[in-house]
């Protein structure tokens, strides 16, 4: 915005600007004004243009309608169009480093990593110093049997004709007192037919069974032998 001096604006009468040629306004006088231009904060200038000597009286308010018969309405722009883009400067010299920032709030924990391989066995530790004697124990149950007996279980025969691979069981269960052992016993073996047991075994706490099959002979019919279960039995 054009400033004019304040000497300027004292007169009541309109400002008298000698204008050069192409009616433009000095850059050296518009840079030692001290008050603004014009009233109210405008972006024109206005005149009235004498064009025997190109004397313009700058008035505010002029208009084609307001300059005196033979003079010439004139205004111009107080702001000038942009310019051309200027060519980019020279990069500036690095400055220098700034002061290092306040340290940042904790993070939240990471979630946990996989287990590890494990490490190496370490080296064998020394012998610790010998405990203290324990206290003695209470005393345990009595031991041993007070008795041991035989009970004689059932006994089962093969048939005349029964041939190789065939089976027979017996069982032997204790009267009294708890099974401690048992076994059993083939009789009557001969060329026809040859038996041996092939499983003894306890099938309850009471109970002794025995298996025995015929393993050898002709297979001819009659003869056959038998097998006899037996228990021990401790009371």
């Amino acid at each position: 915005m054009v400033s004019f001096p304040n000497n300027v604006r004292r007169y009541r009468k309109p400002v008298t600007v000698l204008m050069a040629g192409a009616l433009v306004l000095s850059m050296s006088g518009a840079a030692g004004a001290a008050s603004s231009y014009p009233p109210g904060g405008g972006t024109t200038i206005k005149g009235c243009l004498n064009p025997k000597n190109h004397f313009i009286k700058i008035r505010p308010k002029a208009s084609p309608t307001r300059c005196k018969t033979g003079r010439i309405f004139v205004s111009w722009n107080i702001t000038g169009p942009a310019g051309a883009t200027g060519a980019t400067g020279a990069a500036g010299a690095t400055g220098s480093a700034g002061a290092a920032g306040a340290d940042g709030a904790d993070g939240a924990p990471g979630a946990d990593g996989a287990t590890g391989p494990a490490g190496p066995a370490g080296p064998q530790g020394d012998v610790g110093p010998k405990g203290n004697k324990g206290d003695q124990g209470d005393p345990g149950p009595a031991g041993g049997l007070g008795s041991v007996s035989l009970d004689t279980g059932t006994t089962s025969g093969f048939g005349g004709n029964d041939n190789l691979g065939s089976t027979v069981t017996a069982t032997a269960t204790c009267s009294s007192g708890t099974l401690a052992s048992g076994g059993g016993n083939v009789t009557g073996n001969n060329d026809k037919h040859y038996a041996a047991i092939t499983s003894s075994y306890p099938s309850s706490a009471t109970t002794w069974t025995v298996v025995a099959t015929i393993v050898a002979g002709t297979q001819a019919n009659g003869s056959p032998p038998s097998l006899t279960a037996y228990a021990l039995c401790a009371s």
